[in-house]
């Protein structure tokens, strides 16, 4: 199971908090993730489907939401003593020394990441389009927000996820009104449209493009320069 990536759904039988998953990534020797609130990270050893995790060290942060903190508990000492896995259905079940699933996971949905993408072809009324030259169209996702530069406005939109099926609530934009270059303001337009059609993404290679209900392409991006 070295090299995957895995997003927690079942603790001790429960599900976890929504919106909190804990995560595990799994790399040769070594494990980290997110807990509920804080990164952590520590040792791995597998033989066979006998497994072993830690120690497992964390920061030290105090999230306030109610019960996050006893499930980050929980979780890391559920994947402490951990000794087996097996892998079902796509999901991995960690097991302890008594037999017992304590932990389940989903393989980890695709990462939009918190780097900036350039918009490199949008949906227009009149066909697939690519956005003028002189003209830069950026995404950052952050959290469950997205935001960026629409050519002329700054935009942000809230979205919500499922796996690879995405929706972004209304666009908010600033107001300014730009003359140059000629398209700009229908170009922003078309884009901010195309971005409300999105209902699902992938991610293949470095390009990330978003489809509508009908599996359309409506927006493609590329990775921005680090």
């Amino acid at each position: 199971i070295s090299g995957t990536d895995w997003t927690l759904v079942l603790m001790n039988g429960q599900p976890v908090i929504e919106n909190f998953p804990p995560t595990l990534i799994i790399g040769e020797n070594s494990v980290r993730g997110n807990g509920s609130c804080n990164s952590f990270g520590g040792d791995f050893f597998q033989k066979g489907s006998k497994v072993h995790f830690g120690p497992l060290f964390s920061t030290t942060m105090a999230c306030l939401e109610a019960g996050i903190m006893e499930q980050e508990a929980a979780y890391i000492q559920a994947l402490e003593s951990s000794v087996e896995y097996r892998i079902e259905s796509g999901q991995l079940m960690l097991l302890d020394d008594e037999g017992q699933i304590v932990l389940v996971f989903d393989p980890a949905q695709p990462s939009l990441g918190e780097n900036t993408w350039i918009l490199v072809a949008y949906a227009a009324p009149s066909g697939v389009a690519t956005p003028l030259s002189t003209v830069q169209i950026t995404a950052q996702f952050t959290g469950n927000e997205v935001r960026g530069s629409a050519g002329c406005n700054q935009y942000f939109a809230s979205y919500s996820q499922d796996d690879h099926n995405i929706r972004f609530d209304p666009a908010i934009t600033t107001e300014m009104f730009c003359t140059e270059p000629q398209g700009l303001m229908p170009q922003e337009s078309d884009f901010l449209n195309a971005l409300g059609l999105a209902k699902s993404y992938k991610i293949e290679g470095h390009i990330l493009s978003f489809f509508n209900d009908k599996g359309q392409m409506v927006l493609q991006f590329m990775p921005g320069a680090e």
